[in-house]
């Protein structure tokens, strides 16, 4: 512990200020133990000495922590070699039946198909082995991992492996994207109306059949991550209302817009987007209105 004796003294006249600083450091040694620093303050003429005594405490901490890190970006394909955007990556540290335990992490896979699986080493540089799996659409996918080439059994229990430095890993899934669709279903609405009606804007999000590309049959989706709505002007630049859909159940989804807070004698654009993990994002679905 830190221990400082100082003496101060001082005969200045009483209205006078006087200020007197210390400063210590913790050292590393002491990291481990509670510390305490005890300031007294001691008149030795009680009677001469008048006033007011402030201690004021200010602390800086300056952590410096150093570990050993690894990284591995996982690149996830399908097997045209597409990026599989959304797909899930579980990781765990489990080597025969991972999905009983719980996942150490989930990871979105990005745009450009990138998954990145950050891990801390410990003192006996132990990584430990882990388990990865791959979920698209709600099901765990089979895979092949590049360089080796090496395809899962239909049982599939996933890619074992241990790391202690940065890599890359390709992976890629075993299906094609275009059987992971999604779409608006638009139902019809009044495209012109006069300024102070009410319009009313109603779709449903919908989804294809795994292994139906050539000829897909699309259904309703009931679980869906967020369905939102814009209201922008005739250009589609300006951005003026915008929400999130209200649910009707079902897969339906309705919003009204009143138009006492729009101009009349112009075109203005409803714009749907909507997010279902594992699958592509749908093309947003613009709806051209007129308020006469």
């Amino acid at each position: 512990n830190v221990q400082h004796y100082e003496d101060i003294h001082y005969s200045e006249p009483f209205f006078n200020n006087y200020s007197y600083i210390f400063n210590y450091t913790k050292e590393e040694n002491y990291r481990y133990h509670p510390e305490a620093v005890k300031l007294t303050y001691i008149k030795y003429n009680q009677s001469a000495n008048n006033g007011t005594v402030k201690f004021e405490y200010v602390e800086n901490t300056l952590i410096n922590i150093k570990t050993n890190i690894s990284k591995i970006i996982f690149n996830i394909t399908d097997n045209s070699g597409a990026y599989l955007e959304n797909a899930i990556v579980h990781i765990y540290n489990e080597t025969n039946t991972p999905t009983i335990a719980p996942s150490v992490s989930e990871i979105t896979v990005q745009e450009d198909g990138s998954a990145r699986f950050i891990s801390f080493n410990n003192e006996t540089k132990d990584w430990g082995n882990y388990t990865l799996l791959i979920r698209f659409a709600s099901t765990y996918k089979e895979f092949g991992y590049n360089p080796l080439n090496w395809i899962p059994e239909s049982s599939v229990k996933g890619l074992n492996f241990t790391f202690d430095t940065t890599q890359n890993i390709s992976l890629a899934v075993q299906l094609n994207i275009q059987d992971y669709q999604t779409k608006f279903n638009e139902s019809s609405y009044s495209r012109e109306l006069e300024w102070g009606s009410i319009f009313t804007f109603k779709v449903s999000l919908m989804k294809t059949t795994e292994g139906t590309d050539n000829d897909p049959t699309w259904t309703i989706i009931n679980n869906y991550d967020y369905v939102k709505w814009e209201l922008r002007d005739d250009f589609g630049e300006t951005t003026f209302f915008s929400g999130d859909m209200n649910s009707e159940g079902g897969g339906w989804f309705n919003y009204t817009v009143d138009s006492i807070h729009l101009i009349g004698n112009k075109d203005y654009y409803f714009i749907v987007t909507a997010k279902k993990t594992g699958y592509q994002n749908p093309d947003p679905l613009q709806m051209l209105f007129t308020v006469s």
